[in-house]
């Protein structure tokens, strides 16, 4: 899917934020980690990478604060896929 990137949003305008809703669990629960986020995104080029690169953030962003907006003041936040937060993205 990622390979048909740019050809999907042509038709598609909102298709980085439907597949970072698609991706954003699978971060959320463990399965992956954000330095799993550079190589992923690598079939994209470097132009189209940031781009899901920041709908992905953004749906973990949105994510927490759902959650926050449900516990008490005194919860901390669930940041166990935000400590590998620091990668490269080099997409050539």
């Amino acid at each position: 899917m990622l390979q048909a990137a740019e050809n999907l949003l042509v038709d598609i305008p909102k298709f980085w934020e439907y597949l970072a809703e698609l991706v954003e669990p699978l971060f959320e629960d463990g399965a992956m980690t954000l330095g799993f986020l550079g190589p992923l995104s690598s079939p994209l080029g470097s132009s189209l990478a940031p781009l899901f690169v920041a709908a992905v953030l953004k749906e973990l962003v949105i994510a927490q604060v759902i959650i926050m907006s449900h516990a008490s003041h005194y919860a901390c936040l669930n940041l166990g896929c935000w400590g590998t937060l620091r990668f490269h993205l080099d997409v050539t």
